[in-house]
């Protein structure tokens, strides 16, 4: 089956929808490139095309990307330099096309497919949520290598196109039109209109000038930045923050940097041909292997917990409000819930308050909020010292102080004023789920939901299923953690689960080289310098000795 439909309407109008069969996604293989090719073919041959309309077939999805399966068994540099050049030969034939093209982008719009877009003339984005556009490449190991070095730049200017493409973070619609990515950002119930009234103002005498000239109306600053005379400044600024942050241990954003310094001022065909040579060396780089390896472990942790029940979850109990507790109500509601954030004094309620208002500030100060939005999801925390709003809860977490005995204590008394369907999960770090579940009428409602701190930071979610937790309870849990952005993982309700099960091994080996006379800080320095974000004494304080030596008792008492 085709993966692209192509129709040409009475104005002229070619319109490409992608729905690549049999997947959930539309992504660029090498078969979807060779088809492309050829309708690029049929489209040079038909006489009276006066534009071209891409979108796509998919939900909230225009392009993901290239095919990484593909990417994961390229074996030889030549064979990447290739397979860059095929790309970019395509993109190139897209934006040599003798009549103006328009990507309509409603949805994820990552990787090859942003580099695809940036080929078509223009770019219509929608205000979806889910509609982000961006180049993801060096969290994968390699840089963009079907154009986007090139072609970012040119659109964004310099600076902005390094602070996407190192970080491989993507703008949303809104974001991506403020940033020059996109001409226009329209509803997303709208879209195909918009892009027809859009290319009708494009095909006007003089639309498509005054669209250049609004392009060409960049700030000063970003002329600036983009001038021959501010760009050692640029370069040495973001070579450092980059350091920074990486401390030159991963190769590709160091690449990516020197690529796209290199390639300033080049010729187009220059500067593709030596993004695609920067692409075959990265390729071939160990750590680009083991970032294809974890994206490939990360998408099959997607499906872990098996499929989810139906029930929307829109209301959230939290129980303790301590750093944990404030944190896990400021994710509920920075995903669309509201929240009960409960404790025993207003004192304490009060910082949860803090927390949850401390991160979403956090958010302010790196643009991904304003502080109306901030605002907003402040006031879906409502605090309280008794059980008001809990009966009408989806889902309660408990995450009070890691004892067993005061935890039991509080589940039950949750209980008795909960919905029977509300699923109930504790935030523990090593104690028994089954243990805990004694104390409940109904066991099979709760089930272990581990969130690392600082829960605004850290990815991984453990859930952990007791011995008469229910299928729906951790199914439930764990498409909860997903929908929060978190890697949920699916755990037996053993001592430690998985995370520490590891960790305090690693804990125990440092202890050991310091009673055997190493020094504390030559070993934090030395674990740090390996690539490690803290040392391991530095992380026990960031953790608490009291908590990691609780941890520690539970482990030993069940291994010895």
């Amino acid at each position: 089956m085709s993966a692209f439909h192509l129709t040409v309407d009475q104005n002229g109008i070619a319109k490409l929808i992608f729905d690549l069969p049999g997947e959930k996604v539309n992504k660029f293989s090498a078969t979807v490139v060779t088809e492309l090719n050829a309708l690029l073919d049929d489209l040079a041959k038909r006489a009276g095309v006066s534009a071209l309309v891409v979108s796509s077939a998919k939900k909230d999805v225009f392009i993901a990307g290239a095919d990484i399966k593909e990417l994961a068994t390229i074996s030889t540099a030549d064979e990447a330099y290739a397979k860059a050049r095929a790309g970019q030969m395509l993109f190139q034939r897209v934006a040599d096309l003798p009549f103006p093209s328009v990507a309509a982008i409603d949805g994820a719009c990552l990787g090859g497919g942003c580099e695809f877009a940036m080929a078509c003339t223009y770019r219509v984005v929608t205000d979806n949520p889910k509609t982000s556009i961006g180049l993801p490449e060096v969290t994968l190991g390699i840089l963009p290598g079907w154009g986007g070095t090139v072609r970012l730049p040119r659109l964004v200017g310099l600076t902005k196109a390094i602070e996407m493409i190192l970080a491989g973070r993507p703008l949303n619609g809104p974001r991506a039109y403020k940033a020059g990515l996109a001409d226009r950002c329209v509803a997303a119930a709208f879209l195909a209109d918009e892009v027809a009234m859009f290319l009708a103002q494009v095909l006007a005498p003089g639309g498509a000038e005054k669209i250049a000239a609004r392009r060409a109306q960049r700030p000063f600053a970003t002329k600036l930045a983009d001038s021959g005379l501010m760009r050692p400044i640029v370069a040495s600024k973001a070579r450092k923050e980059l350091m920074r942050k990486t401390r030159g241990l991963m190769p590709s954003p160091l690449k990516a940097l020197e690529t796209v310094l290199a390639n300033q001022g080049r010729a187009l065909p220059a500067a593709l041909d030596a993004e695609a040579k920067a692409f075959a060396v990265l390729a071939m780089t160990p750590e680009c292997h083991c970032l294809i390896d974890c994206f490939f472990a990360s998408e099959a942790l997607k499906k872990e917990g098996g499929k989810a029940p139906d029930k929307p979850i829109q209301r959230a109990g939290v129980l303790g409000a301590g750093v944990m507790g404030g944190g896990i109500a400021w994710l509920f509601a920075q995903n669309g819930m509201t929240v009960r954030l409960k404790d025993i004094s207003w004192d304490a309620v009060a910082k949860g308050y803090k927390t949850v208002e401390e991160y979403s500030q956090a958010l302010v100060k790196l643009r991904k909020l304003t502080h109306g939005e901030a605002r907003q999801r402040v006031l879906r925390v409502g605090g309280t010292l008794d059980w008001t709003g809990f009966p009408s809860t989806d889902v309660v977490v408990e995450a009070v102080v890691e004892n067993i005995e005061v935890k039991k204590k509080v589940l039950a008394e949750c209980e008795r004023n909960i919905s029977d369907d509300c699923v109930l999960a504790t935030n523990t770090s090593s104690l028994s789920v089954t243990e805990m579940g004694g104390a409940l009428t109904r066991p099979q409602r709760l089930v272990g939901m581990h969130f690392f701190n600082p829960v605004n930071r850290m990815p991984l979610v453990e859930v952990v299923a007791g011995a008469r937790t229910s299928p729906e309870a951790v199914a439930l849990t764990a498409a909860l953690a997903r929908r929060m952005g978190k890697i949920a993982v699916v755990v037996k309700d053993c001592p430690g689960f998985l995370v520490n099960r590891i960790l305090l091994p690693y804990m125990n080996e440092a202890a050991k080289i310091l009673q055997e006379g190493g020094d504390l800080a030559t070993i934090d320095k030395t674990i740090y310098a390996y690539g490690m974000p803290m040392g391991p004494f530095t992380l026990t304080d960031e953790v608490g000795i009291d908590v990691g030596h609780k941890v520690a008792k539970v482990l030993a008492h069940a291994y010895g």
